[in-house]
Formats: structure tokens, sequence, C-alpha cells
């Protein structure tokens, strides 16, 4: 059953992004364990508003995950059941009335490496010259790139002459297409890789073929690990660094870099005009009592 609702969403009208289908699968699953271990139920068409409403604090109260986790555990559950109804294989809609639990705004920005983290995390890419590697960090670091996105570039898609460059993001999330100038670090980096590779169609090339967006994620852990970093350093984090930077340091204008973030509004971007956490700890520590 879960593996005809996994198909069903993959060959849907409505766009799933590629992270969304990867969590709704295991959401699911581990729901459904849940329930066999609690009620020794193996049926999915006998799951009940009351299981998902006690699975969701369960999930609360003992696996005290954060309200958005709780959310979005829950809301890959309630449209697994809604499939279920749809296909008429539940009898009744469960998911009808059903309260999701309240996930407020954030207050604080999302945690940036520091300038000196990055420093530190590039140096060691830079001694040991992969120039892949290399240019796929200048990428991350000077474009606020995503890793979906950059990991879906064709060669077609890179621009480069003398003085300028452009990046044309095809993949973007929801399918949007954007385009991200190219400063002189991206272009150096990416015209030495280039030179030495020759991609002829897909532009990263692994071990053994094109690299996979999993591939990256394993490169970052295994550098920034040499530097004591793994916990702050991963592909993400280059985008908070990268909007964190523009905004807040260098006083970029707002929309300038909601359109090279590829945000549909502004109300996305300005989460990183809100302070961090580690804005709020350093006044703490600065106040004189």
């Amino acid at each position: 059953m879960l593996n005809e609702y996994i198909n069903y969403l993959k060959s849907s009208t409505k766009e799933y992004s590629k992270c969304t289908l990867k969590a709704y699968e295991p959401n699911v699953s581990k729901f459904l364990q849940w329930l066999k271990e609690r009620y020794n139920e193996n049926d999915s068409y006998a799951i009940t508003t009351l299981d998902i409403r006690e699975y969701q604090g369960y999930l609360i109260n003992i696996k005290k995950y954060a309200p958005a986790g709780v959310q979005q555990r829950i809301m890959s559950i309630l449209s697994y059941c809604r499939f279920l109804y749809d296909k008429k294989y539940l009898k009744i809609d469960v998911t009808a009335n059903f309260k999701l639990i309240q996930v407020q705004s954030k207050d604080t920005a999302p945690s940036a490496p520091s300038t000196n983290e990055i420093n530190r995390f590039k140096r060691e890419i830079y001694k040991k010259n992969n120039l892949r590697d290399i240019a796929i960090i200048e990428m991350f670091l000077n474009t606020g790139i995503r890793a979906s996105e950059l990991i879906n570039l064709d060669i077609q898609d890179i621009s480069i002459s003398k003085r300028k460059g452009m990046v044309h993001v095809r993949q973007g999330k929801r399918k949007k297409f954007r385009d991200i100038p190219l400063n002189q670090d991206v272009r150096e980096a990416l015209n030495n890789y280039i030179k030495e590779v020759n991609p002829q169609n897909k532009l990263w090339i692994g071990q053994r073929g094109i690299l996979t967006q999993d591939g990256i994620n394993k490169m970052i852990k295994r550098y920034a690990k040499k530097v004591n970093l793994d916990t702050k350093i991963y592909p993400h984090a280059f985008r908070h660094y990268f909007a964190t930077r523009l905004l807040r340091h260098k006083k970029i204008d707002i929309a300038i870099v909601s359109k090279l973030l590829g945000h549909f509004n502004l109300n996305t971007t300005q989460i990183y005009v809100k302070p961090t956490f580690e804005d709020l700890s350093d006044a703490l520590d600065n106040l004189n009592i």
C-alpha cells in the first residue's frame, strides 16, 4: 500500500520536491510501525483519527520533536490517509477537521557559520587542490544556490566570459527558473575545473560518473570533519551564510537578495535580518549587572 502511495506522489500532477518525497515515505513507514507495535495493527484500512492524534502526542511528549518536525511528520500521514480515502481503501476521511500542532514563525534567524569558520573550511579544500570541490564550494558561497539546484546543472547552464558570468538555474524550487551572476572567484574556479575535466553534459562529475547530492554531502562532511566543523558546515549552511553576509554585513537590498535566493516572497528572506540565537547570547554576555 505504501509503495502504491509513493508511486502516486511521483506521478501526481502536483509537484513534489525530491526532499518531500524522500521525507514522506519514512514518515508514513514509522507511523505504521508504531501502529503495529502499539495496537498490533497491520492494516492501513483501519487507521483512525484517534491513532493520528495519539501519534502526534507521542512525537511531542516521548520523542521530543520540535513543533515543525511534528507538523511535517503528521502532514505526511494525513496525505497518506487522504490517498487511502480517495482510493476507497478507507471508508471514513480521518483527515477531516484534524487539528495540526501550531508552529510559530521563527523569531531568530537561521544559524550560519562565521567568516572564520568558512575560511578554515575553505583552506582545507584549497590545500587538497581538488578543482571540482573548490568550484562547488565557491558556487555555494558566492551564489546561494541550493544543493538540489547545483547538482542538476548542465555544462550549458554556465556562461562565462572574461568580465562576467551567469549560472542558469533551470530546476529551482517549484520549477522556478532564475539567473545568478557569477563573481570572479566562481568564474575562476569553474574555468579551472571545466578545463581539467571537460564535462560533456552534466556539470559535476564524480569518481563513478555523475556526481549525486549524496556525494556532495559526503564530500563537504569529509572536509568539515578535518577542521572539527562537521556540525556547523553542511550544504544549506552555505546558503544561510550567503544570505546573512549580504543582508546584515554588506547591507544589500532585501529585494535583490530575495531574487538571488529564488524566494517567492520577501517574507521568506526577511528571516535573515532577524537576530540569531548567537546575537541574543552575545547581548546577555555583554550585560553588566
